[in-house]
C-alpha cells in the first residue's frame, strides 16, 4: 500500500474515532509554532492499552456505527459470560486481547478460568491477540494453540534484545506461524532495540511467513512515546522494512482485511 493510502486511512480513521470520541476540531496553523501546555492525571495509566480504557463504552458505539469499517479486540476478565461475549461480537469485536507484558508474572494459562475464558473465544470464532516479553511466548503459545483459535502475536514477539532472531521466543513464533493459525503484527519497531532489530526481525518473518501471515500497524496513539514519534515515522519504518508495493500492499490491506472482515 503506498504512503498516500496509509495516510488516507489513518485521516478517515482519525475522523470517525475523533466523532465518536468528541475531541475538539482543532485547525492547522501552518508552520507556527503552536503553544502546548501538558496537564497531569492522577486517574488514568499513561502507557499501554489500560490508557484507553475510559473510552470503551464510546468505541463500542463506533463499532456499532461502522460495522464495515472498524473491528476491535476486547480486554475481558475470565469470568465473562458467554453472553457479555456474544454482546461484544453483535457490536464488532471479533477478538480478546491478553495483555501480559505490564505483569511481572504471566497469568497461567492452563488455569481452570483461562481454559474455560479461551473455550469461550474458541466458540465464537474469535482470535486472541497476545501482547508479551518474547522470552515467555513459548508457554503462552502452548497453552493458546490447542483451542484451535487464531493467534495474532503484537510488536514482531518483542524477542530478547540480547539473542535476538535466536530468541526462543521468536523462534516459537515462527514456527507457530509455520502451523498455520498464528499471524505476527509488525508493529512498534519504535520500542525495540538497537533501531536497526525491528528490520532484522521483519525479513526473518517475510522468509518464513509470507505475506499471508503478517500484518502492520502503526501502534497509534504511541504511549509514552507521543513526542517522539510521528506517524509518517511509521510509515516510513513499514517501507523500510518492506520495500516491495506488493508485499506493502499485501501486509497493510489484503491480510488484514481478510482475517478480520471475512
Amino acid at each position: 500500500m503506498r504512503a498516500g493510502a496509509l495516510l488516507a486511512q489513518a485521516r478517515a480513521t482519525a475522523a470517525i474515532l475523533g466523532e465518536e470520541l468528541e475531541l475538539p476540531r482543532i485547525q492547522p496553523r501552518g508552520r507556527r509554532s503552536i503553544p502546548v501546555e501538558k496537564l497531569k492525571y492522577s486517574n488514568i495509566r499513561r502507557v499501554g492499552p489500560e490508557s484507553l480504557r475510559h473510552f470503551k463504552r464510546t468505541f463500542r458505539e463506533a463499532l456499532k456505527r461502522h460495522p464495515r469499517r472498524l473491528r476491535a479486540s476486547a480486554i475481558v476478565g475470565t469470568d465473562a459470560a458467554p453472553s457479555l461475549l456474544r454482546g461484544l461480537r453483535d457490536d464488532g469485536f471479533i477478538g480478546v486481547r491478553f495483555q501480559f507484558r505490564d505483569r511481572a508474572e504471566p497469568p497461567d494459562l492452563a488455569a481452570p478460568e483461562y481454559r474455560g475464558l479461551l473455550g469461550r473465544i474458541a466458540d465464537l470464532g474469535w482470535h486472541v491477540h497476545l501482547h508479551d516479553h518474547g522470552a515467555r511466548l513459548p508457554a503462552a503459545i502452548a497453552a493458546i494453540e490447542p483451542f484451535g483459535v487464531n493467534l495474532i502475536v503484537e510488536h514482531f514477539g518483542r524477542p530478547t534484545q540480547a539473542l535476538g532472531v535466536n530468541c526462543p521466543g521468536f523462534r516459537a513464533v515462527l514456527a507457530a506461524v509455520e502451523r498455520g493459525r498464528t499471524w505476527v503484527k509488525l508493529s512498534a519497531g519504535f520500542r525495540l532495540e538497537p533501531p536497526d532489530a525491528p528490520l532484522r526481525y521483519a525479513r526473518k518473518l517475510l522468509e518464513v511467513a509470507g505475506g499471508e501471515r503478517l500484518m502492520w500497524g502503526s501502534d497509534w496513539p504511541f504511549a509514552a512515546f507521543e513526542d517522539k514519534v510521528k506517524y509518517a515515522d511509521t510509515i516510513a519504518a513499514f517501507h523500510e522494512w518492506m520495500p516491495d508495493p506488493a508485499t506493502r500492499e499485501k501486509i497493510g490491506s489484503e491480510t488484514p482485511l481478510k482475517l478480520y472482515f471475512s
